[in-house]
């Protein structure tokens, strides 16, 4: 039984499949990451040009509650992308493909 485990792990479409989901996830987890400091930044210079709060029309409302709905939607899937990569970084028999990357990731308090 041992032997088919390390025989279906480690045969070469699974260490490619892997490899890459690795791989991909790395990339997505940065560009997630870029995407919420650029989204805040956004929200920032947002609050800068609209002024004092009290002074904001009902469009300005408006326009500040969907950039933060953004932020939100962005850091949730920030969330599940480090979840994902997490979890099977911690299954056995996938941690072994992860090459040179992160063995897990801390989510980031943005």
């Amino acid at each position: 039984m041992e032997r088919d485990i390390v025989q279906k792990t480690y045969n070469a479409d699974n260490a490619l499949y892997n490899y890459r989901w690795f791989k991909d996830r790395h990339e997505a987890i940065l560009a997630a990451e870029v995407q919420i400091q650029h989204t805040i930044a956004a929200v920032n210079a947002f609050e800068v040009s609209a002024g004092a709060r009290s002074t904001w029309t009902f469009e300005d409302k408006t326009e500040h509650a969907r950039l933060s709905s953004v932020v939100l939607g962005l850091k949730n899937n920030y969330e599940t992308l480090v979840a994902e990569y997490n979890s099977r970084a911690k299954q056995v028999d996938r941690a072994v493909f992860q090459d040179e990357l992160p063995m897990f990731f801390t989510i980031k308090p943005f």
